[in-house]
């Protein structure tokens, strides 16, 4: 999102003073094409966010010569005092460990009056760790050029190059160049030089305007033009694959058995085994368990007692540390206990590979060119007993049996096997269903005008056990108690804690039982003199059936998929009232609710069920979605009315 645009507030690092070796400042490279910016742009809506309007943004990478050279130029102008705010500041990221960042121009143009800015004493370069919080440590630094005496209306313009390339990709050629952002750009340019005996693939996504291709001097060029590149459409409830994004790739990966090839060797299992790895597999096998308990076990110690810590500089951004090394440190990173877990698992004799994956956008990936930029994650895939399995080394401990537990389901994904040359689509298993079953208990049995007693058990299995697992790990039973209390009250504002919720955590099932009590003091209302009136909610089941935030919509809506949830409302009344008992069901091409009432003295059972279909709703399919969930909602509860006595 213009990242470079923008001053962000990340922790700083305490690093070494400043050396001439942190950047050079040099003229434009002679192999890039100029381009200039446009100042006739008005300061309006449809042109400037955030009191910024964005000019222009010009990327041109060279493959030609020994190493990549990516230049970025860009220019924008300041357009209100807000805009001056955020953008007094310039900050360019690189990685020392293979990058060598060349500084070119950094000016202030103030209508034909350049006032240069870059000046040594001006840049100040920090190893600002944006991941930290993340447990992820990069190595990379930030140039800082703060400018001085930058005013509202000027147009700031700055350029450098990026030199190098990680040597973990040995000498492939790939990348992408980003098209558009969440802020609107008047003019965008994309270049790509390439040897003309390299092959490489040239793939354009999202974007009307065609690559343009020639060949000059024995370099094939690579260009892409646009104007008035709008904002990018974006929704925090679009679905996990949807990618809006206009985005320009290369690659010199003929296949994704390339990619394979390439990944292959960094997760392969050296021997001997590390002492402390060889006792474990032995003890495992000892007790005579089967291959998937063995299995279980084998995951379970890894996510137990390898914490989670990134160290990704250099090579380490893609390939692994070496098992004895993250023993000996006791963290590391996805890549890092995957192969300790690969390792574990090959000394027991279970048939397992790597497989790369994309937590966000592994759906869309079917769209990418084969290359290693697809990827931000790894994990084990395992054949097991005739059953395929993912496991996730880097998840809060699992528990229970392996087929109890829920597995990642990212999408598309690339199995790192010899004999795969193609991505492969993950599915759900049983465990991966949110199911969750809450009994619901208002104890009415005094009367109208008399406080109600409410008691909540929920029981969580599978992918919601182990959501449930992990958050009562993290958070304090005060504060846990305080959100479940929050999360009803918003139904009945008289609720009060009668004592601290319970949990039973039945690990062997990986199952948990969860129960709740509260007291609600004013649950009965006044309808009108003569009648008292009292509403009984499902609040489990009425969270999947909210509006969305944004009813009228350009783009699809995500949902949460899968689904099951149950709601059983028990409401005990006194014997001499009167009650009616119904059913009602509800189908949606993306959910099913249905409500089943029945009534004996002194009792009414309520039972809801929502299931979710689909993980989608199309944008033509919203108007009959909202419909079906307003219908879903108001058969959803249950209401009696009793004359005051």
């Amino acid at each position: 999102m213009l990242r470079v645009f923008l001053t962000v507030l990340v922790l700083l690092v305490p690093v070494r003073a400043q050396t001439a070796q942190d950047y050079q400042m040099v003229p434009v490279p002679a192999w890039v094409s100029p381009v200039a910016y446009d100042d006739s742009v008005p300061d309006d809506a449809q042109h400037q966010s955030g009191g910024v309007t964005y000019l222009l943004v010009d990327r041109q990478t060279s493959l030609v010569g020994v190493q990549q050279q990516a230049f970025q130029h860009y220019a924008f102008r300041i357009a209100s005092v807000a805009g001056l705010q955020q953008s007094s500041n310039i900050e360019i990221r690189f990685d020392p460990s293979y990058q060598v960042l060349q500084l070119h121009t950094v000016t202030i143009w103030r209508g034909r009056q350049a006032i240069e800015q870059l000046r040594s004493d001006a840049v100040k370069v920090l190893q600002r760790e944006r991941s930290l919080e993340q447990l992820v440590f990069d190595g990379t630094k930030t140039a800082n050029i703060f400018l001085e005496g930058v005013r509202v209306g000027d147009v700031v313009e700055y350029s450098y190059t990026l030199r190098g390339s990680n040597p973990v990709f040995n000498g492939h050629l790939f990348g992408g160049f980003e098209l558009q952002w969440g802020v609107p750009v008047h003019q965008v340019q994309a270049r790509l030089l390439a040897p003309s005996g390299q092959a490489i693939a040239t793939r354009v996504l999202h974007a009307r305007e065609p690559v343009q291709h020639s060949v000059k001097g024995g370099v094939n060029e690579y260009l892409w033009r646009a104007k008035d590149v709008g904002a990018m459409p974006w929704r925090d409830d679009l679905p996990r694959w949807h990618d809006l994004q206009q985005r320009l790739q290369w690659s010199d990966f003929p296949n994704w058995n390339a990619v394979v090839r390439w990944a292959e060797p960094m997760y392969r299992s050296t021997l001997p085994l590390p002492q402390e790895l060889h006792m474990l597999v032995e003890q495992i096998k000892a007790r005579g368990s089967t291959p998937s308990d063995q299995a279980m076990e084998a995951l379970q110690w890894v996510q137990k007692s390898i914490r989670y810590m990134g160290v990704e500089v250099g090579v380490n951004t893609h390939a692994p540390n070496p098992p004895a090394l993250v023993l000996a440190r006791r963290y590391g990173d996805c890549k890092d206990k995957t192969l300790l877990l690969l390792t574990l698992l090959r000394a027991l004799d279970i048939e397992v590979y790597p497989v790369l994956a994309h937590t966000s956008y592994g759906g869309a990936l079917r769209n990418d060119l084969p290359s290693p930029l697809s990827f931000n994650h790894v994990l084990v895939g395992a054949r097991i007993e005739g059953r395929e399995f993912w496991l996730d080394a880097t998840l809060s401990p699992q528990m229970g049996r392996l087929g109890d537990i829920s597995q990642p389901n990212h999408g598309y994904v690339l199995p790192v096997r010899s004999q795969v040359d193609a991505l492969q689509q993950m599915q759900d298993g049983p465990a991966n269903t949110y199911t969750r079953r809450v009994l619901t208990v208002y104890d009415s049995s005094a009367g109208w005008g008399r406080p109600v007693d409410l008691t909540v058990t929920t029981t969580f299995e599978g992918r919601s056990a182990e959501s449930m697992r992990s958050h009562l790990s993290l958070e304090s039973a005060e504060r846990t108690q305080s959100q479940f209390a929050n999360f009803y009250s918003s139904y009945y504002a008289g609720l009060q804690v009668l004592k601290p919720f319970s949990v039973y955590d039945k690990l062997d099932s990986n199952q948990l039982f969860l129960t709740e009590y509260y007291r609600i003091t004013d649950f009965w209302k006044k309808r009108d003199d003569k009648h008292m009136e009292a509403y009984f909610a499902a609040p489990d089941v009425n969270e999947f059936l909210r509006n969305p935030k944004t009813t009228y919509r350009e783009v699809p809506l995500g949902l949460a998929y899968p689904v099951q949830v149950a709601q059983t409302l028990r409401i005990l009344v006194p014997q001499a009232w009167q009650l009616k008992g119904g059913n009602a069901k509800v189908e949606d091409p993306s959910f099913v609710m249905e409500s089943k009432v029945s009534v004996t003295p002194g009792s009414v059972l309520d039972v809801y069920t929502y299931s979710s279909n689909k993980d989608v709703v199309e944008v033509a399919d919203m108007p009959h979605y909202l419909d079906n969930l307003r219908k879903a909602r108001t058969v959803l509860g249950y209401s009696i009315v009793q004359p005051m006595e």
